[in-house]
């Protein structure tokens, strides 16, 4: 019986602590989202494929991390496309790497970023917004309709308390419930917006001694 599913999402470029970080994912059996920005470089197609081998999902985050409703407001929803987002999906196409997740900079995102981007992708990473952590929590007869997951973030830059973290991975297992966390680069001791390697490895953990399943985005149920 499973007792909650946590998907762990990760923004940016951070190939090589991303892949280092791959033996303590497999460890624990958990699968996580990535989502890539900037130019997709051969360095971040090899990652994108490691990655994907090792049953993660990929995910893209713009070329220039670019927040979407003000892009949209200054140069049209299509621009914001052509010019963050196509570029990216072209490389991603022609090297056979299927990208179906979406994690919008900065948590940014309006109703008309989302229309001209949900013929492109299947489900978006946001935050919380005003909403409080309660939205990074979706039920499991929710998710097939839930097409944006709002996230916690967890780092230096969040105040992340590891009892606050465990503390949500417990609410998560008892209601059997989704939760989404986000982060950035994956290092041991990393500081701001990025996830230190021991925090990563305590969730894991406790998440595993819960029973909770760790989950990319491809591995949700849709619609």
């Amino acid at each position: 019986m499973s007792h909650g599913l946590i998907c762990l999402t990760f923004d940016d470029h951070d190939i090589l602590g991303w892949q280092t970080a791959l033996p303590l994912f497999a460890e624990y059996g958990a699968h996580a989202l990535f989502s890539f920005s900037g130019e997709i470089t051969d360095d971040a197609v090899s990652c994108m494929k490691a990655l994907a081998a090792a049953g993660h999902t990929i995910g893209l985050h713009t070329v220039h991390h670019a927040d979407a409703p003000e892009y949209i407001a200054a140069h049209g929803a299509q621009a914001y496309v052509a010019d963050e987002v196509e570029p990216q999906l072209a490389v991603c196409r022609a090297s056979g790497i299927s990208v179906r997740s979406f994690a919008f900079p900065n948590n940014k995102y309006n109703d008309e970023a989302l229309a001209v981007l949900t013929p492109l992708f299947d489900r978006f990473r946001a935050g919380c917004g005003g909403k409080g952590p309660d939205a990074a929590y979706v039920t499991r007869e929710n998710l097939p309709k839930t097409r944006v997951m709002g996230g916690i973030g967890l780092g230096e830059y969040y105040h992340t308390r590891v009892e606050d973290v465990i503390a949500a991975i417990d609410r998560a297992a008892d209601t059997d419930t989704c939760l989404t966390f986000f982060s950035h680069s994956i290092a041991p001791g990393a500081k701001s917006v990025h996830m230190p390697t021991e925090l990563l490895t305590e969730l894991l953990k406790h998440g595993r001694e819960r029973g909770c399943e760790f989950v990319g985005f491809d591995e949700l149920p849709s619609a």
